[in-house]
């Protein structure tokens, strides 16, 4: 009754969680099933043994009948080996069991992680994104842990312990029965305890984790300002503050194992005088205490574990609500509706079109609003604007990473939200400010897994300016984490030559002259002649350089965008172009 009122009281708090996590199971129901059907005939054995021994002691030993000794104890022997046998196979389905599932979890959350909306990785942290999956999936594998099966399947442990304890004695049952209730309610104190210091460990680490990417982020800044030593003194708090959970957890479970123990010896204790006296009276053989003791553990060890399950998942529980929080993170959109292939031909028409867009982060703080202009096939489009204006934005919302919250854009006039976001993208080669290279070749980071030939690899390497620094060293060359070894100006020639390798339809340039030498500029101005030429380029610049070989000029201010053509060149007298020139000098 009182395991039903604890564990009644422990479901409807934590419903949702436990439905998730029974569900882990669900591809993997026939193996379960084999699972508990080993358990099942390892219990069978195990309950037998007892009865068996107790035949031994008043059969064989005080009776001295050597064959009965040889006999019951070769019987003994073989279920011994019968449910060694069970636990082995029962282990290799179990583990089976674990690694798919746990791999199952990482697959949802990187998934997760690729169609997550952009903005989010604006406001975390990555190594507290990337922490919290790690010790999420780990609390919640623990489900497929060798001891929540065994205590699933218990129930033929205690019925069985039940039966053999009445048939030896009814009187002594009670005394077991007696102590059951004690044993549950200090370990349901216990398991409480337990799930408030994992919730606060859960949050402290999460805190810890935040902290800990915000100073590898800023480690440069705390040595110029002489920020090292308070940073230290932080880190000793966050850190004493996770270690004393840890301990008061570790110590948590020391008392409860040393209460647990402590009532299984009295009880341990109690059974040996009663059964004594029950002895001497001639109402118990000697067998039939020892097989008494061992019936009692298979009742009261099993009700200890259901109980003490609770205080296994107090641990699982919580990383399993805020992992499925973390995987009902709003993804981007992707509601397709038409089938459409940028590399089909085009009639010369406007290709894209942004009709009344406007946009706002949240509820406030409108950054566009009405904005209309359109690009048409082949045209360079140069977007100008003060910082914040909206010039990125635009690219985000072109991108897909951003969704507008009113008006419409489209291609060809089809809304792009129609079209599938994957396929949509893959018409792109973009370079923009905050270009990312990852930790690998420099031929690998320019093909970005194409079959790219080996021709138009080196072209696009050669056409970036690249081919000085590849000639001194080889395509091999590994660049580290963001291109870590390379130089400014090597990182942007770099991600240049990937952008131009990929040779799509349409090319967002944001910035894409930061950190280019003279000479490397003018080759990129001369690319606008010859190899791209056809393409459609929309490019983010304040170079008068680019602007004068724009076809069009977008100029953004106060959310709205005034669209030039640049046969008319009055974009140049426009206030908010010639306040951005200035500060760009400067």
């Amino acid at each position: 009754m009182v395991v039903t009122i604890i564990w009644g009281e422990f479901f409807m708090d934590n419903q949702e969680a436990m439905k998730k996590l029974v569900r882990l199971f669900k591809p993997h129901i026939k193996a379960v099933v084999m699972l508990v059907s080993f358990i099942i005939v390892s219990s069978l054995a195990n309950l037998l043994m007892p009865l068996i021994s107790k035949r031994i002691m008043d059969e064989g030993l005080l009776k001295q009948n050597f064959k009965a000794v040889l006999l019951y104890s070769s019987a003994i022997l073989f279920l011994f080996c019968i449910d060694k046998g069970m636990n082995l196979f029962k282990e290799m389905v179990r583990t089976r069991i674990s690694a798919k599932i746990k791999k199952n979890l990482y697959q949802k959350a990187y998934s997760h992680i690729q169609r997550i909306k952009i903005a989010y990785f604006k406001n975390v942290n990555n190594t507290s994104t990337l922490n919290n999956v790690n010790q999420d999936i780990e609390n919640m594998s623990r489900v497929t842990d060798d001891y929540v099966f065994f205590v699933v399947t218990q129930i033929f442990s205690i019925l069985g312990g039940m039966v053999g304890l009445l048939l030896i004695s009814w009187k002594m049952t009670l005394i077991v029965l007696s102590f059951i209730p004690l044993k549950i309610l200090i370990t349901y104190k216990f398991s409480r305890k337990k799930e408030q210091l994992m919730n606060g460990y859960l949050k402290r680490s999460h805190e810890y984790a935040h902290w800990f990417g915000d100073m590898l982020g800023g480690i440069r800044e705390s040595r110029i300002f002489g920020c090292a030593s308070y940073k230290e003194k932080e880190f000793e708090r966050k850190i004493d503050n996770i270690v004393e959970i840890e301990k008061k957890s570790s110590m948590m479970d020391v008392f409860n194992t040393t209460f647990e123990l402590t009532i299984m010896q009295f009880l341990t204790t109690a059974l040996y005088i009663v059964g004594g006296s029950m002895f001497f009276s001639l109402q118990l053989t000697v067998g039939g205490i020892f097989a008494f003791i061992t019936y009692s553990s298979y009742v009261t060890a099993p009700i200890a574990a259901i109980v003490n399950l609770k205080y296994i998942f107090s641990g699982i529980l919580p990383s399993t609500k805020r992992f499925y929080s973390f995987l009902e993170l709003e993804q981007e959109s992707n509601a397709i509706t038409r089938d459409f292939l940028l590399t089909q031909d085009f009639e010369p028409c406007d290709q894209i079109v942004f009709e009344n867009v406007s946009f706002s982060y949240g509820t406030g703080n409108q950054i566009l609003e009405d904005v209309n202009f359109s690009i048409k096939t082949g045209e360079k489009v140069a977007i100008v604007g003060a910082n914040g204006s909206g010039k990125s934005t635009l690219l985000n919302l072109l991108l897909r990473f951003y969704e507008a919250k009113g008006g419409e854009i489209t291609l060809n006039g089809i809304n792009i939200r129609n079209l599938d976001i994957q396929d949509y993208r893959l018409h792109f080669s973009v370079l923009d400010q905050h270009f990312y290279l990852f930790d690998g070749s420099i031929e690998e980071n320019v093909k970005l897994y194409t079959n790219l030939s080996e021709a138009d690899l080196r072209q696009s390497i050669n056409d970036s300016g690249l081919t000085k620094f590849v000639n001194s060293h080889s395509l091999d060359y590994q660049i580290g984490p963001n291109g870590s070894r390379l130089s400014g100006g090597q990182r942007q020639k770099l991600a240049l030559a990937r952008a131009l390798a990929h040779e799509k339809a349409i090319f967002i340039w944001d910035e894409a002259d930061t950190h280019l030498d003279a000479e490397s500029e003018a080759s990129l101005y001369a690319l606008l002649e010859s190899r791209l030429k056809n393409k459609t380029i929309i490019m983010v610049t304040h170079h008068l350089d680019l602007l004068e070989r724009a076809d069009k000029i977008l100029l953004l201010s106060n959310g709205s965008v005034i669209q030039y053509e640049n046969n008319n060149e009055s974009w140049k007298d426009h206030k908010e172009y010639r306040q951005v020139a200035m500060a760009f000098s400067k």
